[in-house]
């Protein structure tokens, strides 16, 4: 029964999956200077592909997310596939941090609320003890809500939910008069 309902769904609109179009316009002049200045600060990319990387980076980010896209050019670079996943999903994740924050306050919204994923913040099997910290700090406010123009001060630095290299938590906006 369910499979005749995803057939007639796939024979009629030619996918069983419902998507979202991007609207690439969210990858504003800010976010773009915040992943020149990340992509800076990796010391392990190839010398000179500065400009390749963030060409590739912003068509990552501009087609929603797609990590792989920016994966399989770092690996092209030589960069190891695991580094290469790392730095997208990073990449990726910071900048989509930054669009969602810029939206809300588009919106007109003050607040956001920290969603801690539940899986470590960091990226290694082998965690440094910064990393350590780090995930801590991002559990301990889980729920907790920040103003969207300065994040949240998280041991001694402002932040956001999925900005910061390994972090896998999100923002929810927080709407007056439906949120709490």
């Amino acid at each position: 029964m369910v499979f005749r309902w995803i057939s007639k769904l796939t024979s009629t609109s030619g996918s069983a999956v419902p998507t979202v179009k991007f609207d690439a316009a969210r990858v504003t002049t800010a976010v773009r200077a915040d992943i020149w200045a990340r992509i800076q600060e990796f010391e392990d990319l190839p010398v000179g592909e500065e400009e390749r990387v963030f060409e590739t980076t912003l068509r990552s980010v501009a087609s929603g997310r797609d990590v792989g896209l920016l994966t399989n050019a770092l690996v092209e670079m030589n960069v190891p596939r695991s580094r290469a996943a790392y730095i997208a999903t990073y990449l990726n994740n910071r900048a989509t941090s930054l669009m969602n924050v810029a939206k809300a306050s588009d919106l007109g919204l003050t607040e956001g609320t920290w969603l801690y994923s539940g899986a470590p913040c960091y990226g290694t099997n082998n965690p440094s003890f910064a990393e350590r910290e780090m995930d801590a700090a991002h559990k301990s406010v889980n729920r907790k809500k920040f103003p969207l123009d300065k994040g949240m001060n998280l041991n001694g630095s402002w932040t956001y939910p999925g900005s910061e290299p390994g972090c896998k938590c999100v923002m929810a906006p927080v709407v007056p008069g439906f949120d709490k």
